[in-house]
């Protein structure tokens, strides 16, 4: 179970651990971890780096990713259950974290979780269907986030 745990969590939010440059190579390559860097960004350019940087982790081992989220549907095991769950609620933490909410929220954490299955299903229809390019799975998934965190999460 420690292999599954690693996995999940590495694929969750770990990856290279660095935010790509700015958009066309602008700037420099950033830490996902480093909270001074994300805290001199707006909203708007915090989603796009960490939706890019989450496609870029992703895009090498999208075999073993669904090899891994291909578990959750059929997954009768309560120990992988319980790990995807908590891979799950370590994301949605992150992403609150990372657009300046309360991580500690139990309602927005509910909603990103939500997200993360939109997530999910995009990187499905990218990496495995061929029908998203990137960068419509970039799009949707930024979008898709940004209207979370300023229309929906406030109406919740």
């Amino acid at each position: 179970m420690g292999v599954l745990r690693s996995q999940v969590v590495c694929q969750s939010f770990e990856g290279n651990g660095t935010f790509p440059a700015g958009p066309e190579g602008e700037g420099e390559a950033r830490s996902f971890d480093d909270s001074s860097a994300l805290d001199a960004l707006a909203l708007e350019d915090r989603v796009e780096r960490a939706v890019g940087w989450f496609l870029d982790s992703v895009e090498p081992q999208a075999a073993s990713y669904f090899t891994v989220l291909g578990s959750e549907g059929v997954a009768e095991d309560e120990d992988v259950a319980r790990i995807l769950e908590e891979a799950d609620d370590l994301a949605a933490r992150r992403v609150l974290e990372l657009v300046g909410l309360d991580a500690d929220d139990h309602v927005a954490r509910a909603a990103v979780r939500a997200y993360g299955g939109l997530a999910k299903a995009t990187v499905r229809e990218w990496t495995r269907a061929g029908a998203l390019s990137r960068a419509q799975a970039h799009r949707l998934l930024r979008d898709a986030l940004l209207t979370i965190v300023t229309r929906t999460l406030p109406a919740l």
